[in-house]
């Protein structure tokens, strides 16, 4: 957990030395989109308890939109980076924890979901923090196209009158896809995890293999192709046994 966070520290740093930067401020645009969005727990919330729905449905479209937007300014100019990718990760969930909690004002029935997505998005966050490079099942991306379409049910049944037996069945199906997803990531785990990656590094002195502390660093060599001249590199690897 504290490598995590003092990664996150020294990511984050960068992220305001380049916004300090003249020239190297738009590198940080998706970033700072995506940061944006996770201001929507302060208004849009507030917006629901006060039944101020213009606000909260303009907020919606508002921090959709940096959601579209960041993704594609970062893939468009080559923007991306560790702290992006986990940062929209973040803030999808909060976004999508902030939508359900909007609902729940309306109807308590909601809450099942909203537990069930913290759930899954704690269970992730702590894998991570011990070092595990979760990867999306099937069933977690099925759960949020449908966690979508229920928000979006729920959202529309304020002004529609739209029959409770959808809503029942999208609910009762949200939560069964959550459950299948959350028992999954619970289970998870990577392969080969006696031996996990925990930093790499360029070594151009071609160290031997070297054992210290349950660790041992494994010296390879990467070649890479410039105008048909070959350079060598070295990558030293280490790996936790």
């Amino acid at each position: 957990m504290k490598e995590q966070l003092n990664k996150y520290k020294k990511l984050f740093q960068e992220m305001i030395k380049d916004l300090k930067t003249k020239g190297n401020r738009h590198k940080q645009i998706p970033n700072v989109l995506t940061t944006l969005r996770l201001l929507a727990p302060l208004i849009i919330i507030p917006a629901f308890a006060l039944s101020n729905f213009p606000l909260a449905f303009s907020s919606i479209i508002i921090f959709s939109l940096t959601d579209a937007a960041d993704g594609f300014i970062a893939r468009k100019f080559k923007l991306t980076s560790e702290l992006g990718r986990d940062l929209d990760a973040t803030a999808d969930k909060i976004f999508a924890g902030t939508l359900l909690i909007s609902l729940c004002t309306i109807n308590p029935v909601y809450i099942i979901s909203l537990i069930l997505e913290a759930s899954i998005g704690l269970t992730c966050a702590y894998k991570k923090s011990h070092n595990v490079d979760m990867r999306t099942c099937i069933s977690g991306k099925l759960k949020t196209i449908v966690l979508d379409i229920l928000v979006i049910l729920g959202m529309g049944s304020i002004f529609i009158n739209i029959p409770d037996i959808i809503l029942t069945v999208m609910i009762s199906l949200t939560t069964a896809l959550q459950a299948i997803t959350l028992k999954e990531y619970i289970e998870y785990k990577e392969p080969n995890k006696e031996d996990k990656i925990i930093s790499i590094e360029e070594n151009k002195d071609n160290e031997e293999i070297e054992e210290k502390n349950n660790e041992k660093t494994l010296t390879f060599q990467k070649y890479y192709t410039n105008e048909n001249e070959k350079q060598k590199n070295y990558v030293k690897t280490k790996f936790k046994k």
